[in-house]
């Protein structure tokens, strides 16, 4: 059956908390519930229990699926000179070899994905193979086909995409107490940084932005800066005036 012939969940899985929300059939979907769970326990286990108890309060009939990870499930590492690599297998052995040079051995379980950002860079994506398997048997109880697992990085980025190319540009997924920065050379994606929010973000944007300009040589002092939120109230930017700031509310679970 066609995916446009069935329903379809739209399911958020942050730190904290997992929401379902559920969407009529058709090429002009209405949203018809929502529903949201704490996540109680550490790790996978917490999700998989969260989805237990929202997925039949959500799913009145046979549904397809995409989740969306925050980026406290998803690790990230960004490949250079990949213009060379050809077909899936290569792109997948680079990523791999990307992620454990960055995150050590413990990459060797995870499940990874690669997508091209441009025309030379490769952006590799890790998460636990436990906790894919465990949303995927939560689907499979309920009647649910899954038709996809993204990071919310990927949202992210695809929606404020207008901004970030043809000029060199920070980009910040801010997400509850974490944040990625990301840099953009206007072309693709350089580099990908993720930090705990440990004051207020203006003044932790700063130091990241500064360490980005001095220490890795990535961008101009007023290269501009596109932040999107997700799952938390819009940060207050005044201490960065006269910067210009776009913010962008991406409207996922916190």
């Amino acid at each position: 059956m066609s995916p446009s012939l069935r329903e379809r969940l739209l399911i958020d899985v942050a730190a904290q908390q997992v929401r379902v929300r559920r969407y009529s059939r058709g090429w002009r979907p209405r949203l018809l519930a929502e529903h949201q769970a704490a996540v109680q326990q550490p790790g996978a286990e917490g999700v998989a229990s969260a989805l237990a108890d929202l997925l039949p309060q959500a799913n009145g009939q046979a549904a397809v699926a995409e989740v969306v990870l925050s980026s406290e499930w998803v690790r990230f590492a960004v490949l250079d000179s990949a213009s060379a690599l050809r077909g899936d297998t290569e792109r997948q052995a680079a990523a791999k070899h990307a992620l454990r040079r960055v995150f050590g051995d413990s990459a060797e379980g995870w499940r990874i994905g690669a997508s091209i950002s441009g025309p030379d860079s490769l952006v590799a994506a890790g998460i636990e193979q436990d906790l894919f398997d465990r949303i995927e048997q939560a689907m499979a109880s309920e009647r649910t086909t899954l038709l996809s697992v993204r990071p919310s990085l990927a949202v992210g980025f695809n929606r404020c995409r207008r901004w970030l190319v043809g000029k060199p540009a920070w980009f910040v997924l801010v997400e509850s107490d974490r944040a990625l920065q990301c840099f953009s050379d206007g072309k693709q994606l350089r580099s990908i940084r993720s930090h705990r929010v440990r004051r207020d973000i203006a003044s932790d944007l700063h130091d990241w932005l500064e360490q980005g300009r001095l220490v890795d040589g990535l961008a101009e002092e007023q290269a501009e800066l596109v932040i999107a939120y997700s799952g938390t109230p819009a940060p207050d930017l005044s201490a960065l005036a006269p910067r210009p700031v776009r913010l962008i509310d991406l409207g996922l679970a916190n």
